[in-house]
């Protein structure tokens, strides 16, 4: 970290009396994530107050507790847009902690509810659900029942962090009966929202609201219900599920799952589907599922069908489906159903010509008691890094010496690719064996660079599971001690976050590019092979990402990349001058996070832990809202939507432009 004496520079421009200087000095002081500056401090209380917002936002950005005593303070200032700056900050300070949080903090959130400004009251209900604290809990149920629907939802999004970033061990019974009354309320994002605040883990006292919620006319009330339902469906007793396969559909998750199987949502349908096959009631699955247009859907049926008694010639079926998302997931299945039988058709999937199928059959592969080893075995001679990736990464989970040597071979190997060699580290972190050290700080002293960053980030949690097993081995003491003095701030403070020591301080952040860029609507049209989106980029709320990720278009560097990762309901990821997830750009961001909740359309950025975002995007399909705060969003798609829902691994970017 940078300390206040090294930024002296930085408060010539604020004394200049220029407000755009002024705030690309914030905007510097923020970037170098110094603990304690007092350029921030000063900003704090300067005569602007946009120039005082900006300093709460860098504040909570930076995320140190020595900035609870200002904003604090702040919640008290004149302008309204600092005070919600601020209790929107003080939220961001706690968001990475797992310590309860002071009382004082918590008093005086709950002080800034009484606010005569609705958004500032909106912004202390949001900061209250992730500093948790005696009384909050009472407190954001209370709100339940506002006359504001704006206080309503932040009061429902509050209670679900609560339990999200473990506030609380689990939702009292007036929070169940408080959020199961919501799913009734007017504003239908209250509606959703509750319901999405039972998806995180499974809540049984919810059931029967849920079964409700899941027959309304809202898509996403009935989504969420869904989601929530699957939940309570995976972690319920056999005799439970039974009883419910007997029961009316108001009484039976697996009753309107199957009638929700055929919603005329899509993505309702994937979500019902997802009771389904977590009930395991894969006789429940209405053959028109595995006939329906989207991907999607299809996909969901064959996981689905692959759980209990499913219709085994509808899933045999799915293996030649003209998705490969579909082929792929209908794969897995067969493994799941059939063990060593499905061999065969795993075997002839590695001739696929989607890599993202053969990567799957990896996965397939791993479900072969006996055949798979020479499966992976073969899949680790594969032409795409992606799939000798996926076959290590089946190899690493297997017990014995010959699958060992398969990840101490990807360690030592000085020309193995990122992408392999970083799945032989998560391997260590798997198998926890001492006989892995030498090999893993081999690996660690060959790694260098910006490129390794995320790989060696990957060390540190393999050195740390290997303590966890071994905790009175000096070897893997030293080692560990070693990370402290990783060159990269992101592996530094990850080791010294696994040791519980303070960060070491002793290499200056290397400042991110486009701090002075100026902010303005950027749109970024993006080609694919599905259809033509159109994205645009929030300069405001994030002015480096926006500028970097208009920087790297310009540049033509995301023409021809694939979008490596989709996940049904959730996002499409791509972006990747690698393809893998792995790769990115010789520097990274900090992160930008802002207020923009995680709903459809929105983009962000993905990273592999805090402030190492790069130049990859994440599109979301349906609203997440467990990435809220945690993530920076910088854009949204303003049109082409239909393109994202079609989607699939390995579909490219043909051209990105910016204008």
């Amino acid at each position: 970290m940078v300390r206040a004496g090294r930024i002296l520079p930085f408060l010539l421009p604020l004394a200049a009396g220029c407000a755009a200087a002024n705030l690309v000095s914030i905007k510097r002081a923020e970037d170098s994530r110094d603990s304690g500056s007092f350029l921030l401090t000063r900003a704090l209380k300067d005569p602007s107050p946009e120039l005082r917002a900006a300093a709460a936002v860098a504040m909570g950005r930076v995320q140190s507790p020595e900035y609870a005593s200002p904003l604090l303070a702040a919640l008290r200032d004149s302008a309204p847009t600092v005070r919600s700056a601020s209790a929107f900050a003080i939220g961001q300070l706690r968001m990475d902690e797992t310590s309860a949080a002071p009382a004082g903090m918590s008093a005086a959130l709950r002080s800034a509810l009484a606010d005569t400004d609705a958004g500032v009251r909106a912004s202390a209900a949001e900061a209250l659900g992730k500093t948790g604290g005696e009384g909050v809990e009472a407190e954001l149920v209370g709100l339940l029942s506002d006359r504001d629907p704006m206080m309503r939802r932040q009061a429902v999004g509050g209670l679900f962090r609560l339990k999200l970033l473990k506030r609380v061990p689990e939702f009292s019974t007036d929070t169940v009966k408080g959020l199961s009354a919501s799913l009734r309320d007017p504003d239908a994002e209250v509606r959703w929202r509750a319901a999405a605040a039972f998806s995180r883990a499974p809540e049984p006292r919810a059931a029967a609201a849920l079964i409700r919620a899941s027959l309304e006319a809202d898509d996403l009330l009935r989504l969420f219900a869904f989601r929530s339902l699957a939940k309570i469906a995976k972690d319920a007793p056999g005799e439970t599920v039974a009883a419910w396969a007997k029961a009316p559909v108001a009484d039976s998750p697996l009753k309107a799952a199957a009638r929700g199987a055929e919603d005329p949502s899509e993505q309702v349908r994937v979500e019902a589907l997802g009771v389904l096959a977590a009930a395991k009631r894969g006789d429940m699955v209405p053959s028109s599922a595995a006939r329906f247009p989207s991907a999607h859907v299809r996909a969901a049926a064959a996981a689905a069908l692959a759980q209990g008694n499913g219709d085994a010639a509808l899933l045999s079926g799915l293996l030649s489906d003209a998705s490969p998302m579909v082929r792929a997931q209908a794969l897995v299945g067969a493994a799941e159903v059939r063990g060593d039988a499905a061999a065969p058709e795993v075997k002839r999937a590695l001739t696929d010509a989607s890599w993202w199928v053969r990567s799957r059959a990896m996965a397939a592969a791993e479900k072969l008691p006996k055949e798979g080893f020479a499966l992976l075995e073969s899949g680790m001679r594969d032409r795409d890094l992606r799939v000798r990736a996926a076959a290590l990464e089946g190899l690493g989970k297997r017990p014995g010496e010959l699958a060992e040597a398969f990840v101490v071979e990807a360690l030592l190997d000085p020309s193995a690719p990122l992408e392999v060699v970083g799945t032989a580290v998560s391997a260590v972190g798997e198998r926890k064996a001492l006989s892995l050290l030498k090999p893993l700080e081999s690996a660690y002293r060959r790694l260098k660079g910006d490129e390794f960053e995320e790989v060696r980030e990957e060390i540190v949690g393999a050195a740390s599971a290997l303590a966890e097993s071994f905790p009175l081995d000096q070897a893997v003491r030293a080692f560990r001690e070693t990370l402290l003095s990783d060159p990269s701030p992101a592996v530094r403070a990850k080791a010294a976050a696994a040791l519980k020591r303070p960060v070491p301080d002793h290499a200056r952040i290397k400042e991110s590019p486009f701090l002075e860029a100026a902010p303005a609507p950027v749109q970024l049209i993006l080609e694919t092979d599905k259809g033509t989106l159109t994205i645009l980029l929030d300069a405001a709320g994030a002015p480096v990402h926006a500028a970097s990720v208009a920087a790297w278009a310009r540049k033509g560097k995301y023409d021809g990349t694939e979008w490596h990762r989709v996940v049904s309901d959730f996002v499409i990821q791509g972006g990747d001058p690698r393809g893998s997830g792995w790769g990115g750009a010789d520097y990274s961001l900090r992160d930008e996070v802002n207020r923009t909740p995680f709903e459809r359309g929105v983009v962000g950025m993905p990273k592999a832990g805090k402030d190492t975002g790069s130049v990859q995007i994440f599109i979301m399909l349906s609203p997440a809202p467990h990435l809220d705060g945690r993530y920076t969003a910088f854009g949204r798609v303003v049109s082409g939507l239909e393109v994202v829902d079609r989607i699939e691994p390995g579909d490219k970017i043909l051209r990105a432009t910016v204008r």
